[in-house]
């Protein structure tokens, strides 16, 4: 018996979701999502009930809901398969756009003369230097 693959998989690339949130506090409840203006929680109404209940911040869902639909989100990636070394298991962060910022903050004239490497190319160094 095979296990039906999804629509969006793909054995080139590994989806990765970047999401800061989960829903989910570090005590283990709810997170609710707060007016920044305000500093009160957002509403929304409850399905089921009707209620009014707190709006959950739940990024990691929204990028399950873009992933299954075929959209895409600011956190959402996919990785080709071949940047992915399983010799080296320390996880590599792939929000792109904190590189992107680190890059265009090397290029201040404060950082003139100063290198920078991936643990990667660390680890490539001392391996070749010995």
């Amino acid at each position: 018996m095979s296990i039906r693959k999804p629509s969006w998989f793909s054995s080139e690339t590994i989806m990765v979701s970047t999401a800061p949130t989960c829903g989910l506090t570090k005590g283990g409840r709810l997170l609710p999502i707060v007016d920044p203006i305000t500093g009160k929680r957002i509403q929304e109404t409850d399905p089921e009930t009707g209620g009014s209940v707190d709006a959950v911040d739940d990024k990691l869902k929204a990028d399950a809901i873009a992933l299954a639909n075929g959209s895409q989100t600011e956190t959402l990636n996919f990785i080709p398969a071949a940047e992915i070394d399983l010799r080296c298991a320390v996880p590599t962060y792939y929000d792109h756009r904190y590189r992107d910022q680190f890059n265009e903050a090397m290029k201040e004239p404060q950082f003139v003369g100063f290198g920078t490497a991936t643990i990667g190319d660390l680890i490539r160094l001392r391996t070749h230097s010995q």
